[in-house]
């Protein structure tokens, strides 16, 4: 095989730079060409995972509203004015089996057994 001469080369180096030129003009348009959808996939993945942050979050079973203007506060009033106070009235007498003090019952019993 022949050595090529300096005029063969320069033909060769000038058609490799055509066919780079034309491989960067195809670039061009193609990047150009994707470049809409290469950003609505954008928007579509940056939605989706909104909403599987949302998904995420569990609802409320029902939603308040907003706060009344003029709310009371919370809990019982001072005073005699809650209402009628109640309680657990005692037991008769007749009703009443044994009679335990506490040291007893830490001093023979665990903790966790029920009260009678």
């Amino acid at each position: 095989m022949e050595q090529p001469t300096y005029s063969q080369l320069i033909d060769l180096v000038a058609q490799k730079d055509r066919r780079i030129a034309e491989a960067e003009a195809q670039v061009v348009q193609l990047e150009s060409r994707f470049a809409p959808q290469d950003r609505r996939l954008a928007e579509l993945e940056k939605l989706l995972e909104q909403r599987t942050r949302d998904g995420k979050r569990q609802a409320a079973p029902f939603s308040p509203g907003p706060p009344k203007a003029n709310s009371k506060p919370p809990g019982r009033k001072p005073g005699a004015d809650y209402g009628k106070p109640a309680f657990r009235a005692a037991l008769p007498p007749g009703k009443i089996d044994e009679v335990r003090t506490l040291d007893e019952r830490v001093k023979g019993e665990r903790a966790s057994t029920p009260r009678p």
